[in-house]
């Protein structure tokens, strides 16, 4: 995967190479993973990470040299394209839960994949098991002081956010 580019990073990033490094590896990861899996091909959106007005967050804890969290999270519009290209389900047929294995998947294989970007690296982490939060209006913070990698990707169809917060 080529240069992500700053638009897809959070600001905090950009002057931290270890993280701007993280960053790619994540970002990178999802672009690859989003067009692997439906052909849409991803790319950095200027604006940065969206609060999700009705839609769904998929989360997994990352354990290891850095402890942190990752958070995709997408509108349900987004999900039901994504699960539609996915499994070639029509998108009026596609359900809650086909969306929610759709997201699932999508932080499992974009996880493994940045795992993968930076084995080898002082700060590799385990993986657990991801899991899906959905509700309206949405937002995460993380209380404390944390090192954030954010970013939102896209292509004009769908969009989603990743959000890597580690303490």
């Amino acid at each position: 995967m080529g240069d992500m580019g700053d638009g897809g990073r959070a600001g905090q990033v950009r002057d931290d190479p270890v993280m701007g490094y993280v960053a790619d590896a994540f970002l990178g990861s999802l672009a690859e993973v989003v067009s692997a899996a439906t052909g849409l091909t991803f790319a950095a959106l200027e604006g940065g990470v969206h609060r999700v007005g009705e839609g769904m967050v998929g989360a997994m804890g990352l354990y290891g040299g850095n402890r942190g969290i990752l958070l995709i999270s997408a509108e349900e519009a987004d999900l039901r394209l994504l699960s539609s290209r996915m499994t070639g389900t029509p998108p009026g047929d596609v359900t809650d839960a086909d969306m929610g294995d759709t997201l699932c998947e999508i932080v499992n294989m974009t996880a493994g994949g940045a795992k993968l970007r930076l084995s080898g690296e002082e700060d590799a982490f385990t993986l657990s098991m991801p899991f899906i939060i959905t509700g309206q209006a949405m937002d995460v913070s993380f209380k404390g002081r944390a090192g954030v990698v954010a970013g939102r990707l896209g292509d004009g169809e769908a969009s989603l956010s990743l959000r890597v917060m580690f303490h």
